[in-house]
């Protein structure tokens, strides 16, 4: 160890315990750098811990029975989580700077837990009330495409959340964090629902290699469109 060398480069900071900050160090030629890395580590700290991706599978199968087509689904929800974590880490500093006999510069960046928490808990409640609007807004529409729009929105939401929530459950030393009021397993059967109720019929309008019906259908039923063969509704053309 180098004579001076602050216990923040090797280890964990005394001045700054795991148990009241989040910290990350980072290091470069020059002193404005270091302190430019120090911050993009911790960032990552939580980009690591809310970046995640959720997906349920679904096999479609279309099949033939004495000459009658049929298809086969299961529903899939994929849902990518990017959250932006400027306003997560809202109030970081560099706390220390130190500069190695080998002209190496280093510094610490440092982030309040209690801080951290209350950010967090903040988009929690702008996720939240985003939710509510939205499941206001699903009541008042009578047009079924829109409300499978609506609640998937929601859905997507509340997987956000759900990531904020496992974050704050590890930032928050308690590990309470702040649960949801709202159940995904049931918006998902809402959205189910909703895609029940819509009447899609699928129309080939040219096709010159064969298959193509087929091919429409099997979309369909990827998309959690049931086929319907009713004039009513909508027409989903191709060709």
């Amino acid at each position: 160890v180098n004579a001076g060398q602050p216990d923040w480069v090797a280890a964990e900071p005394s001045k700054y315990p795991n148990s009241t900050y989040v910290v990350a160090s980072g290091s470069a030629s020059d002193a404005e750098r270091a302190k430019d890395r120090a911050l993009a580590n911790l960032t990552k700290v939580f980009e690591l811990r809310i970046r995640e991706s959720s997906t349920t599978r679904q096999d479609v199968h279309v099949g033939n029975h004495n000459g009658v087509e049929s298809v086969d689904k299961s529903q899939r929800i994929t849902q990518n989580v990017n959250i932006q974590t400027d306003k997560i880490i809202d109030g970081a500093r560099v706390a220390e700077q130190w500069k190695s006999p080998d002209l190496t510069h280093y510094a610490l960046a440092v982030l309040d837990r209690r801080q951290a928490g209350n950010n967090i808990r903040e988009e929690i409640s702008r996720l939240d009330e985003q939710t509510s609007f939205e499941l206001e807004s699903a009541k008042a529409r009578s047009n079924p495409l829109q409300k499978v729009a609506v609640y998937q929105r929601v859905l997507t939401t509340q997987h956000q959340r759900d990531a904020l929530q496992k974050t704050l459950k590890v930032i928050d030393l308690s590990g309470k964090g702040a649960e949801s009021k709202w159940n995904r397993a049931e918006l998902r059967a809402q959205l189910e629902a909703s895609l029940s109720e819509l009447k899609m019929k699928p129309k080939v309008l040219h096709d010159v290699t064969g298959g193509l019906d087929k091919l429409l259908k099997g979309a369909m039923a990827k998309s959690g469109f049931p086929e319907s063969s009713s004039a009513q509704g909508y027409t989903l053309s191709a060709g």
